[in-house]
Order: C-alpha cells, then structure tokens, then sequence
C-alpha cells in the first residue's frame, strides 16, 4: 500500500475485503509518532472494507513491515540479533496483541517484520513468508461448484468483451448456460472478485452494475 496520502482513498477500487493479504509497510527511520500514525490509517482503511461488507467470510490478513531496519530512528528500539537479522522492540508482542484488540475484524500476523529493503536475502525471506500467508487462505478454502463454473464461463467471455454490467452478464450467462442459478449472481460475483478474478465495485454506487472481466486490461490500458 502506498502513494500520497490525496490517492489514499482511490486505493478501494482495486483492494479486495476477503481473501486478502495486506503487506502495511512503515519507515523505521521515521519517529515512533509518524509509524504508528501510518499503520492506524492503513488499518483504518482496510478495516472499513470489512464492516461495509455484512457477508465478510474471511478476515483480511494484515503483516506489519518496517523497511529501514539498519538506519532506524532510535524510537523504533531495532537492535541487530544477527547477521541480517533484526528485531524491533518497539512492535513487540504485547504491542502485536493490543492492535489485534483494536482491530478485531483484521487478523494480524502475530509477528513484525523488520528488514534493510536494500538486500535482498531479506526481501526473499519476507516474499517467502507472505507466499505462505497466501497459500493457506487457498487451502482453507474450496471454491464451491457453481463458482468454478462460473470462472469457465467468464475466461471464455473475457476474451470477447474486458468488461461488461451485471444485467448483460445475466443474459449472457443465461444463454451459453441456460440451468445456471442468475438467482446466486451477486454472491457468485463477491466470492470471484475476493479471489482477485474480476473487479466488481459494490461498495461504490456509481460503479455497482460494472463488472471487469478481464483485470489486466483494466490495469493496463483503463488505469495505465
């Protein structure tokens, strides 16, 4: 998550609720106010995703990084504990434990990451401990039957049309299938979308009968 705090709330469109992992980084070089305050509006903000979303099955996972370690303000209590190895008292376990009291709608990962983002062994390590994070949201959940059909369906119709409204989606669904359940769209559209397949913006009004089929197209040539 990053950019000036102006685009801070355009970050919605393409953050999901469910399913997700949120890599929160901080400057340790900063002082402790100026840390603390960027992860409570990052946490704030992903938090609101969660109580606007009443069918939240899945509590977005949120790890703690804080890049800087080896040129770390004094607050921020690092200390080397080995060879590229840091620890950050600062953001010990009881500070851990307070934030998830804070935020009980987020699941955060127990441990804060402090590393020196300019070598890369450490970057490998955390890129590692986030692909496992990644890993187990998969494995503990299976995609129900009629959401793996309906993800046939659209890689066949993505290819013809990047984007399309929910109405149009209906009637297409409706014609290649015609025993689909139209009656589930709306929960089969969450479900996909939280899975980071499509882009459907039910929390904004002006955009809720949009669905973007293909995300890369709308990556690279809608936002560029």
């Amino acid at each position: 998550l990053a950019g000036h705090m102006e685009y801070y709330h355009a970050h919605e469109l393409l953050l999901s609720s469910q399913c997700s992992v949120f890599l929160l980084v901080c400057n340790l070089a900063d002082r402790k106010g100026k840390q603390e305050r960027t992860i409570s509006i990052w946490l704030r903000l992903i938090s609101h995703f969660h109580i606007h979303d009443s069918e939240m099955e899945v509590k977005p996972r949120v790890v703690l990084v804080g890049t800087g370690a080896d040129i770390a303000h004094v607050d921020s209590g690092v200390e080397r504990i080995a060879d590229k190895q840091y620890s950050c008292n600062l953001y010990n376990e009881s500070y851990m434990r307070t934030l998830q009291q804070e935020y009980p709608q987020l699941l955060l990962d127990p441990v804060f990451h402090a590393v020196d983002a300019r070598k890369s062994q450490e970057l490998m390590k955390l890129k590692h401990e986030i692909s496992s994070h990644c890993l187990k949201l998969i494995r503990d959940r299976n995609v129900p039957a009629v959401c793996a059909a309906f993800i046939q369906l659209i890689s066949t119709l993505k290819k013809k049309t990047p984007k399309t409204t929910v109405n149009g989606l209906k009637k297409k669904l409706q014609e290649l299938r015609p025993d689909f359940p139209i009656n589930l769209l709306s929960i089969i559209l969450r479900y996909v979308r939280d899975m980071g397949l499509i882009l459907y913006f039910t929390h904004i009004p002006s955009l809720a009968g949009v669905v973007i089929l293909d995300c890369a197209w709308f990556g690279q040539d809608v936002i560029g």
